[in-house]
């Protein structure tokens, strides 16, 4: 196949799965389009999918426009109120849509589906989507890309159980010889429990000319606002958490105390919780931030994004996605354990307890043994030899010692 037929297929992909995109948003209005670039280059079906992405009427259209200066007027009005919208748009002017250039109308309907969709990150989508995936689907998937490891759909049913447990829990035995009737399957389910779109085919998501564009259209349906992967990835931190009172992965975490608990959760160490200062959003994230860094899980978000009301929903849950990976570990409390019981005291004469460490990021320095009578409080000597401790004191009267 040559380099020409190639690119031939992924725009063809490309082209279907986009127009499909924006019959699902002008579906509501009883619009639709077939051709692409014919039925978008007069503007009035562009002006119609701006207003169903912004929920707001844009301005005054010309409905049958019999001019290309009506057509031109109808497409910058589209293009202006989504630079408004802070959609920077590079080398597309309405003469590129007014005369149905394929490759630049792509490139529009690919912003649009990137700002409303997608993410409105600065961060890279592709990165944030691959990131989330990693972290939420099982490790021997090999999730290495958006095209290529998801063809065979094995990955797309792993998806839809982890969305909804159950739905495909015999995913590890599809074949990747079957991989048209994976997607096939996958995608019906997604459709039918999900209320997933099938904006692509099966045909198109499992073939080797699949455009990563394409792919992270369809694969965000299940990880935008309100998706089943952002309502299923709500239920765990809520049952983590122990509190119905998360709703979002926006404003709920403005203030850093829910980042904190969560650390808390995982046995983590926030200074000074839970009676932290509430004075500052940003100094709150960034403790939770540095605490949760401490337990592997990395710094993709600053405590400035974080504490932002309007930071974008994708870049928190990726960030959190990565709890999924943290093994807990023991609370503080539980760190240092009692190995033996003292039965027989006698005062004057040395006692001996033996301690030992429960967790590996327990440091033995920073254990510290006290004993106290009623009215005493006897030196307590400490020495550690391989995680374990041995601890001696001298009680000074007939007393219960704690």
């Amino acid at each position: 196949m040559s380099v020409q037929s190639s690119e031939d297929q992924w725009i063809a992909i490309q082209t279907k799965t986009f127009a499909n995109w924006a019959n699902e948003q002008l579906r509501i209005g009883n619009r639709s389009v077939e051709d692409l670039t014919a039925d978008l280059s007069d503007g009035v079906r562009l002006v119609a999918l701006v207003e169903a992405l912004q929920f707001r009427k844009i301005g005054k259209v010309y409905q049958h426009p019999k001019s290309r200066i009506q057509m031109l007027h109808n497409v910058s009005l589209a293009l202006q109120a989504v630079a408004e919208d802070n959609v920077r748009l590079v080398n597309i002017g309405n003469d590129d849509i007014v005369d149905a250039n394929l490759k630049l109308t792509l490139g529009l309907l690919w912003h649009l589906i990137l700002r409303y969709q997608i993410s409105g990150a600065r961060a890279s989508p592709r990165k944030l989507m691959l990131s989330w995936f990693r972290s939420m689907l099982p490790g021997d998937l090999d999730i290495s890309n958006l095209t290529s490891s998801w063809r065979d759909g094995r990955a797309l049913h792993a998806l839809l159980d982890h969305c909804k447990p159950g739905l495909s829990p015999n995913w590890r035995n599809l074949k990747s010889v079957d991989a048209i009737s994976n997607c096939q399957k996958a995608m019906q389910l997604a459709k039918e429990k999900l209320g997933i779109p099938r904006v692509i085919s099966a045909e198109d998501f499992a073939s080797p000319d699949l455009d990563e564009l394409s792919a992270m259209t369809y694969l965000s349906y299940f990880i935008r606002k309100n998706s089943p992967g952002y309502k299923t990835m709500l239920d765990w931190i809520r049952t983590q958490l122990k509190t119905l009172s998360v709703t979002n992965f926006t404003t709920d975490w403005n203030n850093g105390q829910v980042l904190c608990s969560l650390v808390q959760s995982y046995g983590g160490d926030v200074p000074g919780w839970p009676t932290l200062d509430k004075s500052s959003n940003v100094a709150t994230c960034q403790l939770g931030l540095d605490a949760a860094h401490s337990l592997g899980v990395q710094k993709t978000i600053s405590a400035n994004d974080l504490a932002d009301p309007k930071v974008d929903h994708l870049t928190v849950m990726t960030y959190i996605s990565q709890f999924k990976q943290v093994t807990p570990r023991l609370p503080k409390a539980q760190k240092c354990q009692v190995d033996t019981f003292l039965d027989k005291v006698t005062v004057g004469h040395e006692s001996n307890i033996r301690l030992r460490l429960a967790d590996s990021d327990a440091v033995p320095s920073k254990v510290e043994v006290k004993a106290a009578g009623q009215t005493t409080r006897p030196d307590c000597k400490l020495n550690w030899t391989d995680g374990v401790g041995e601890c001696s004191f001298v009680p000074q009267e007939i007393v219960q010692h704690k």
